[in-house]
């Protein structure tokens, strides 16, 4: 039986599960609701967080330590494993969990994030797309180009003043066939615009017409990546928790179960046509083939919607 303090938390953290399936999906997701909720519960966002994806692991592979589970409770924030249960025999079963990320990325990322969601803020409803010629908009903000409530207004305005002023004059620009890009010095005419954006990218409408609704975006994240960029972190997870429990456990049966979540979202693909899931589960049997540490057992739990699934590595 699930220790009943475990289910009051849960609905939670499923709610940042579903909103990263939609983030798969192309949509954006707000994290508003669930942080709230996490204030409501007492808990951390990590310890929610772990505890959602434990239980769908279960529901996933609930005789991942050779039998069920008779019960099990996730304990205090400083205490370890993650995980600490009685399996139907009355072994002691313990689960370590370990989150597959690459923190550099993901930090950028939500550091992306949190600006284009202030720009957003600023510009508040955008209406349906005014023009003609400008199927979306793509802004390009500074570093730390936060714009004060003071000039938000002044800054709405000049943008929708310069967009309705490039539909007006695109069709007399024989240039922007694929799209003008306005640096700086074009927006020069514009200075709340130039003050806090690095530039403006407005793609043509053509045939396809013009995005009605949320109309004015950002570019998605991207840059160099190569498999290296999600194997290093990964070996330097299962580095330190086969450091951290030494040779011995306490417990009958201790588990890592190594999770890719939220990498998903914020950092570069894991699964590419030059590279795979499969890499990643090799790369794990190589290094507990030549240190398990502590743990009798490791699992690759791949939490992503659709395609959720669990891979028993050793």
């Amino acid at each position: 039986m699930t220790d009943h303090r475990i289910e009051c938390h849960v609905a939670a953290a499923d709610d940042f599960i579903t909103m990263l399936a939609s983030a798969r999906r192309g949509a954006t997701p707000s994290l508003t609701r669930w942080r709230a909720s996490l204030v409501r519960s007492g808990m951390s966002e990590k310890r929610e967080h772990e505890l959602a994806l434990f239980k769908r692991f279960l529901e996933l592979a609930p005789e991942f330590c050779g039998e069920e589970l008779a019960e099990w409770h996730q304990p205090e924030e400083k205490d370890f494993p993650d995980i600490k249960a009685k399996s139907a025999s009355g072994r002691t079963v313990g689960v370590e969990i370990g989150e597959w990320l690459n923190e550099d990325e993901m930090q950028a990322a939500k550091r992306k994030e949190r600006t284009e969601a202030e720009f957003l803020a600023t510009i508040g409803d955008q209406g349906i797309n005014p023009t003609q010629h400008v199927r979306y908009v793509w802004l390009h903000p500074k570093p730390k180009g936060r714009i004060a409530p003071a000039d938000a207004q002044a800054f709405r305005d000049q943008l929708f003043g310069f967009v309705l002023e490039c539909d007006h004059r695109w069709p007399k620009e024989k240039f922007w066939g694929v799209g003008p890009v306005f640096g700086t010095a074009e927006l020069a005419a514009y200075p709340m615009l130039a003050r806090h954006l690095r530039g403006i990218k407005l793609w043509p409408s053509r045939e396809e017409g013009v995005w009605k609704q949320n109309w004015i975006t950002f570019p998605a994240g991207g840059g160099f990546f190569s498999q290296e960029t999600m194997l290093g972190p990964l070996r330097e997870l299962v580095g330190a928790k086969v450091a951290h429990y030494g040779a011995k456990s306490g417990f009958d049966d201790l588990s890592l179960l190594v999770i890719y979540n939220r990498a998903c979202m914020y950092n570069s693909p894991a699964e590419t046509p030059l590279h795979s899931y499969d890499d990643a589960v090799a790369e794990l049997k190589g290094l507990f083939d030549r240190n398990r540490g502590a743990f009798n057992r490791v699992f690759l739990y791949i939490a992503v919607e659709p395609g959720s699934r669990v891979v028993k590595v050793w």
